[in-house]
């Protein structure tokens, strides 16, 4: 919690070595990163902050469309992933394949963010939300598989309701209407 308090150079000394750590991590397991590195005739150690990772080509989405293995981490067993595709709105959906700390991880901190709305919404235990997302998004599936792991007591859980984007304006208006949620969120695409 006093993290984001420490001083700049605090900050910035843990996020050197989280980069240093990352690429490390993604040269060893990562076919796509060893051979972008090595093209570029550099080492893993070559990366210091994160803006060494400027040195790297962008990633275009039509590549990671066609085959995302050469983007998967090797550091575990294929079978031990969890793929989440994105819902396709901007194209083609793409698979994505989340290790199971990081899907928990991921999990923490939207539990950290939910209690964050609930003391803005003015919520002292849960409150009404309306998420407003593409039909079988990334976060969607997220959220599904959350919600079946969570731990908390069904009294203190949010009420959700989920409308796709797809849906048509009166829908979302008579959804609104019929929870009138504390909070709507939805996504930026």
């Amino acid at each position: 919690a006093r993290f984001p308090y420490r001083s700049r150079a605090a900050i910035e000394r843990v996020q050197a070595r989280r980069v240093r750590a990352a690429v490390s991590h993604a040269y060893r397991h990562v076919p796509h990163y060893r051979d972008a590195i090595d093209r570029l005739g550099m080492r893993p150690e070559d990366f210091h902050t994160a803006a060494d990772l400027a040195r790297l080509p962008l990633l275009e989405r039509a590549d990671v469309q066609g085959d995302p293995l050469p983007y998967t981490s090797r550091a575990q067993p294929l079978s031990s992933y969890v793929s989440l595709s994105s819902s396709g709105t901007t194209g083609e959906p793409v698979a994505v394949y989340h290790d199971r700390y990081s899907l928990a991880q991921s999990a923490g901190h939207r539990r950290r963010r939910e209690a964050v709305i609930r003391k803005l919404a003015g919520k002292r235990f849960r409150y009404r939300q309306i998420l407003l997302r593409p039909q079988g998004s990334t976060g969607h599936q997220a959220q599904r598989a959350f919600d079946r792991v969570t731990l908390l007591p069904r009294w203190l859980r949010n009420e959700r309701r989920r409308v796709s984007l797809h849906e048509s304006f009166e829908t979302v208006i008579e959804a609104v209407n019929e929870l009138r949620p504390d909070v709507i969120s939805s996504v930026g695409s």
